[in-house]
């Protein structure tokens, strides 16, 4: 499997990591980074294991951050579709589909 991550995710991931730059520490910034890739990582492994909130969508939560990547299997490629903040309004990434 591959993993593609779309323009609006790779986009708050952006967001995500100059906020931590810029508001806290830019070792928080990689400490982010750093479970962003082990969260892909992990959905990588088992795309099949974390919740299903939607349809035909996964949420992976971050373990320390309030984060979780909203991510559809689509034949043999995981498509992240968003990088959500848990506190955003849910559902805003269902246009992505």
């Amino acid at each position: 499997m591959t993993i593609r991550i779309r323009s609006h995710a790779e986009l708050e991931y952006s967001e995500a990591l100059a906020y931590y730059i810029d508001e806290h520490t830019p070792q928080s910034a990689e400490r982010f980074e750093r479970e962003i890739d082990l969260a892909l990582e992990a959905i990588l492994q088992n795309p099949q294991l974390y919740s299903l909130i939607d349809f035909n969508v996964r949420a992976k939560s971050l373990k320390h951050f309030p984060y979780s990547i909203l991510y559809s299997i689509e034949g043999e490629e995981i498509v992240v579709l968003a990088i959500a903040h848990q506190k955003r309004k849910p559902g805003y990434w269902r246009d992505r589909l």
